[in-house]
Parts: structure tokens; sequence; C-alpha cells
């Protein structure tokens, strides 16, 4: 059978009238084009084109392929169009099960629903499901308190809501704590369990206490409890979202005014991922919005739904299989907490949540659970390589100010003592997707709430809440980066983690005098990769790529988007010079260099052939080689390579000190760095910084040079070396 591919090309070639000028219709190397005609012309036994300098034409063979292929690529272009209008348009019938505590939301929100999907068919009910009856729908909005038993349903957790105490309004004095509520003995909660009677609470200054009591009646139908509570039929205990509307309005009261009771888990169930097409994911990203917004930012759902960027193409609803897997999964939480008096807040782009909002609201992530057990460890180690750095689609806006900028934060004010406030630590990061959270909760029985994005994100995101931090610790794959924040007075330098003296002499080698952030791993930057299959001669230094026999065939990430990029042009520009790396550089885009956004999408291309040789992360080269999908080598130039110092910091202010040591000094321990070395793929590929751990044996040769550029001379010159790049690149 003839390759589809290969016949789009050559009906491209056709209508192109030429190699060269089809390469660039299709934006591909002309060595790609080129060697795709010698595979259709191998395939059809014959020779299709006649090329003699500047004619073109039509062997009888090839005129008769340029037909049949038009047709067949018409008609897959055709079919391609309808399935992907199928996927994406939210149209038919969905079912929906949804929790009663949403079923305001549904109501406020279906207009704008109905008029952004005219053809879509809403089947919906309201009520809590087992999990066997949730088999029957497409889609389920849950929100739950209670442990969700084993089973094979896909979660995405969206956000979190505390339950709290309320009354009448007028009913009575507000108790000091729930404790005192005890011998009340009209207690209405929230739950399916009617034997349940004691609840834990925490204060907003830390303190926790029990609440011991029988409830006189239990249910999830929390408008009747809000009701019930209303006409003074005993004190209940309620999501704070469907209370929030009658506090406002003085119908009830806070009974215990402070504290906060087990985190309602607000989440998407689906039953299998089989079954999750692109357009049940349009609708569940929808529906996430909504309730986000609703929940966390106190906005109308249809207003909420109106003012979000939804984003162009569907992101996946992922998981890796059990709820319970799902339950331990790797999450983002925006912590409410304020900087202290005065302190401004951020930017507010959208509707701020009011003053006195929801301390203990969280945000959870839209991505996918992280793995659990031993089984979806091992399958982490074979992920594809080249997602260990996100591509996700942003605007110019968002690449230059963030995802936190779009994002309105509550306040909790910040404890003046040392404890440690109630809830789990916060960790950015741009590495170690999916690894680290049930490991370290494993491993020192604290919990830990992980954002991970690419890194020109993230430093965004830390940029625009630099008023008011939402995150605990930060672990990021780039020096330069670190310096600069702990330059700016974000990170906590008195930490003092107990075991900074595992670190090796190469983690001594780059920490810091102030403290401020500890190294936890050293990876190249920039290597060479290339096919071998394509290239007969590789470069042997990376002076080679300006010889024209590379023309066009290679490129990198992107300096202003990747995180690694950076500093692998921060130190050309170190060592050479600026005269000089402007002088290499520039002979690098006069050849043909192509940028790409991250070094995902190069490591794509170098597989499919678009390009034959890469400067690339030595985590994605080394990946690729072990993969064997495609052969590629990879090139260590004897004077060495640029390197990249990852690194973690505990945020200055943090209202998690004890809970921050203790994640650094996790970090800081052999065992840890051989687990992420095994567990986390791509991205544990890295020289270890700490006494006794190991290397991987499919990453680069033992007494590999790395060549890092001094930190504040990659901060002073970013700007500059950055925009440099960019014009050069647009010329």
């Amino acid at each position: 059978m003839l390759d589809l591919n290969d016949l789009r090309i050559f009906i491209t070639i056709v209508e192109q009238r030429g190699i060269l000028r089809a390469g660039r219709a299709l934006d591909l190397p002309k060595s790609t084009i080129s060697r795709r005609l010698a595979a259709l012309e191998e395939q059809v036994k014959g020779r299709l084109v006649i090329r003699n300098g500047d004619e073109f034409q039509l062997t009888p063979l090839g005129a008769e392929i340029e037909a049949a292929g038009r047709a067949m690529v018409e008609a897959a272009s055709a079919a391609e169009e309808v399935l992907a209008r199928g996927r994406t348009e939210v149209r038919g019938r969905i079912s929906l099960n949804l929790a009663p505590l949403f079923a305001p939301l549904i109501a406020e929100s279906w207009s704008v629903l109905a008029r952004r999907h005219p053809r879509l068919t809403l089947g919906l009910d309201c009520g809590e499901r087992s999990l066997e009856a949730a088999g029957g729908f497409d889609l389920t909005l849950a929100a739950h308190c209670w442990p969700l038993r084993d089973s094979g349903f896909i979660q995405r957790r969206i956000c979190r809501n505390p339950l709290i105490l309320v009354t009448a309004a007028g009913r009575g004095a507000e108790a000091a704590r729930p404790g005192d509520l005890a011998a009340a003995g009209d207690l209405l909660a929230y739950g399916v369990d009617p034997e349940q009677q004691a609840w834990d609470f925490t204060h907003s200054g830390g303190d926790t206490c029990r609440l011991q009591s029988p409830a006189r009646l239990v249910s999830t139908e929390t408008r009747l409890l809000c009701e019930l509570a209303e006409t003074g039929a005993g004190t209940a205990l309620l999501p704070e979202i469907a209370v929030r509307g009658a506090l406002r309005a003085g119908r009830l009261q806070l009974a215990a005014p402070g504290w906060f009771g087990p985190a309602v888990t607000v989440a998407l169930l689906s039953p299998e991922r089989r079954l999750m097409n692109a357009r049940l994911r349009v609708l569940a990203d929808e529906l996430g919005h909504i309730v986000k917004a609703a929940v966390l930012q106190d906005m109308g759902a249809a207003d909420a739904l109106q003012s979000l960027a939804l984003p162009g193409s569907p992101s996946a609803i992922e998981g890796t299989g059990p709820v319970r897997q799902a339950q331990a999964a790797d999450e983002t939480r925006y912590s409410s907490r304020s900087s202290g008096p005065g302190a401004g807040g951020v930017p507010q782009l959208e509707r701020a949540v009011p003053e006195g909002g929801d301390p203990f609201v969280t945000l959870l992530s839209s991505g996918k659970p992280s793995p659990g057990g031993p089984v979806t460890q091992a399958v982490a180690r074979q992920s594809d390589p080249l997602t260990a750095e996100r591509d996700s689609d942003m605007t110019p806006f968002l690449k230059a100010f963030g995802v936190a900028a779009l994002t309105a934060t509550a306040t909790l004010p910040q404890l003046a003592a040392a404890q440690d406030v109630p809830g789990p630590l916060v960790l950015y990061t741009n590495d170690f997707e999916g690894v680290i959270t049930e490991r370290f909760e494993a491993d020192t029985g604290r919990q830990i709430d992980v954002v991970q994005m690419s890194g020109g994100e993230l430093l965004a995101r830390i940029a625009a809440e630099t008023a008011n931090p939402q995150w605990d610790v930060l672990i990021f794959n780039g020096s330069y980066s670190l310096h600069a924040l702990d330059a700016q007075g974000q990170l906590k330098r008195d930490l003092e983690p107990a075991n900074l003296g595992a670190l090796n002499e190469t983690g001594q080698g780059f920490l810091p005098e102030s403290r401020g952030w500890f190294p936890i791993g050293l990876t190249a930057s920039c290597v060479m990769a290339y096919r071998p299959d394509l290239v007969e001669a590789p470069p042997s230094t990376f002076a080679d790529l300006a010889d024209p026999r590379f023309n066009g065939a290679f490129g990198m990430a992107d300096p202003a988007v990747a995180a690694p990029a950076y500093p692998c042009v921060a130190q050309f520009f170190h060592s050479m010079g600026q005269e000089g790396a402007e002088a290499l550089f520039t002979q690098y885009f006069d050849n043909g260099l192509r940028v790409f956004r991250t070094n995902g999408p190069v490591g794509r291309a170098l597989s499919a052939g678009e390009i034959s040789l890469a400067l690339i992360t030595s985590q994605v080269a080394y990946s690729l080689k072990a993969a064997g999908e495609v052969p590629v080598e990879v090139i260590w130039p004897a004077e060495g390579a640029p390197g990249a110092v990852r690194g973690v910091a505990a945020q200055a202010a943090t209202g998690r000190p004890e809970a921050a040591r203790a994640f650094v000094d996790w970090l800081l321990t052999a065992e840890t760095q051989a687990y992420l070395q095994e567990a986390a793929g791509p991205d544990g590929l890295f020289e270890p910084t700490v006494t006794g751990g190991p290397r991987r044996a499919d990453g680069p040769a033992e007494g590999a040079v790395y060549r890092v550029a001094p930190d504040d001379f990659a901060v002073a010159e970013e700007a500059a070396i950055k925009s440099w790049f960019a014009d050069r690149a647009l010329q």
C-alpha cells in the first residue's frame, strides 16, 4: 500500500513544479522532500519525475501516480476534515451526572453553553450516584469529602472547597471551637455516611480540633440542608460554596468562625480513557472552568465561562486509571495567603475574590494525575521523551505575563510564628512531573501539591505573584533563574537543610554563597544529536554546524521560551564574547538554523526526519537514542557541552518552613536521587550532586565536561541575549 504522506509530498512537488519550492510550501527541508520522493519511486519501482536544471517533467508513470494520488489525497483530506469536525464539535446527546451541589451552576451557565454549542443535547442527572451507576454516564461531576473506593474510573480533580459550620442568623452565640457544638445534638451534615460521628477541623491560625457528634440528618442535597439551617432546624456542616450566598444575604451566620472542616474535592469522572473523545474533552474542560471559577473566584458561572479564555484545542482529560491512583495525583494548588499588611495583590485581570474570601479553597491542576505504584512508575520511565518539556499553546500575552497573571487570589493572614500553616506544601517545578507526590508523602508523611509547567511559563507565574506568592518550594532547571530570584529576595536564605553535607564535589561547586538555593542535578543544556541514516559526515564541534552541508538541516529550541535553551546560548556568549557568539549564531541562521518553541518539537522533528541534526538537551538526546525508534547518535564535543544546573529553593516568606526544609533534605539524599533517575524518564538523566547518587547507564558517559556560564553573567545579559537572538531569528 502506498504511503499517503509520500503521496501528499509528491502531489505538492507536482503543484510547486520542483522539490525546493515544495519544501518551502510544506516547511520541510529539501533533503526530506528528496528522500520521500525516492522512497515513493522505490515503492512503485519506477521514476516519477525528470529533473534537468530548471526543467521539471512528469514521466508517464509519474502522471499516472499523480492522477490516482491526487484523488486519494483529496479523499483523505475530506475524511480528515469530517472526522476532525466530528471529534471536536460538541454535538449530539451527552449524558452528565451532576452532584446536587452544582445544580445552580449548570442552571446559570446553560444559556452560555447552549449558545456556544448549538448542536449539543445534554442529558442531565442531578444526584449522588455509586461508581457502578456512574458508568452509565459520559461524564460525572462529583463532589466528595469521603474516600472513593478503588475502581477503573479516571478522575480529574478540579478544586477543593472546605466544609464549614453555619446556623440561622441570630439563632445563638458563635462557638469558639467546633467541639463546643458537640452537645447541641442538631447537626445537619453533608455526606453519605449516616454513621459518621467525627469531623476534624483546622483553624486559620493553625490550631486543630475534632467535632464529635452524631448527625441528625446526613445528605448530599446541599440546598435542602441550607434551607433547614435557615429555618433554625439545626447547625449545618456544608461546603462553603453552598452557603456563600446565604451568608452574604444574612440568612445564615458562621457557627464557628475561622474553623474549616474536611475539604470537599470537586472532580470529573470518566469511565474509560478510550471513550474520552475530543468533543467530550471540550465539554469537560468548559465544565471544569465553570466550576473552578465559581468556587475560587466567586463569579457567576455564565460570566465565568464568557470571561475565561478557553483553549483553542481541547486538552486531554487524562489519568492513570484507578481512582485510588488519581487521588494521589500531583495537583496544582493556589494557596490562599496574603503577603502581609499593605502588600499589593496579583494584577487583577479578572474579577477578584472579595476580601474575607475563602482561605482554604485550593485549585487543582487540569493536567494528568501522577503515576502511582510500581507499575505506573515503570511506565513513566518508558514515556515519550519528547514530552519531557511541555509545549502548550500560549498567546504572546500569556508568554509574557504567565497564567498566574490571569488568576485572582484570595487572602489568608500570614502567621508571624514559625509554626507551619496548615495545608499541603506547594511545589512549583518545570521537571519531574508525576513522580514526586506519592514518594515524598510516603517518605516524609507530609502532603505536597505540585504545579508543573514549562520554564518560561513558570517564571512568568512567579513574577506575577511577587506581591502574593502562592508557592512554598521551587525546582527549576536553570541556576541563573534561581540566582535572579535570590537577588530579588524571593528565596529563603536561612533554610539550613540537615543534609547539606551530603553534596558531592559537583554539588559543592555550584552551591551559592547565599545558600538561597541548593543544586540537585546537572544536565547539558545542549549537545548535538544527529540521524546517522541521514548524515554521512557528522559534525565534531559546534562550529561545524556552520558548514554548508548542514544547510537547513538542523534546529534548536527558542531560548526565550525553553528554560534549558537559554543556558546553552548564554554559555556561547560567555566563552566566546558577544562579538564571537553573535558571529557564530549569525552563521547558524545564514545556514538555515530552524528555531522551535521548545526542545520537545526539536526532538520530534529529528525523529520525523524533518531535520537531521539538533542542538538539544542531553535529556532528550539520550532518551531518543535509548528509545531506538529511529537511529540517533549523540555528539559531546571534546571542549565540553553547555550545562544547566537544576536547583531547589524555598520561598522567602513561606508559611511552611519546616515542610520546605523537609523537602530540600529529601532531595539531598542518594536514595531520592536514585529514585528520580529511575522513575522520571528523560528528567532522570542528570548528573547527581549528592554523594552516592547513581548515574544512568543510558545517559552521558562518566567524565563528560559541562561548561556552565556564571549565574551573574547569565542574569545580567539575559534580556540583551534573548532580544538579539529573537531579532536575528526573524530576519
